[in-house]
């Protein structure tokens, strides 16, 4: 991932955005504020954008996943970072 954000800036993959490095501090207070019973609940991931729905998504730490949530739970999107880029060419 970190060739992309330092060759891209981020960007949209299909619908979804992909934070590049100016927006990560944002999205990661973004996603803090919101976090919590009735909010976003995922742990440990590390939040890199936001789908088209608005919803935030990111890499689980333990298994390089990329993971969505949305108001009804925690769903796969990839199995890794380079299986979501993939996904959306």
């Amino acid at each position: 991932m970190k060739p992309l954000l330092a060759t891209c800036g981020g960007g949209l993959v299909g619908a979804d955005r992909v934070d590049g490095i100016t927006q990560l501090p944002e999205s990661h207070r973004n996603f803090r504020c919101a976090w919590g019973p009735n909010r976003w609940t995922m742990d440990g991931v590390f939040i890199i954008g936001w789908d088209g729905g608005g919803n935030p998504f990111g890499i689980e730490l333990s298994t390089g996943r990329l993971l969505v949530e949305y108001q009804n739970g925690i769903h796969r999107m990839a199995s890794s970072f380079a299986a979501f880029l993939l996904q959306g060419l």
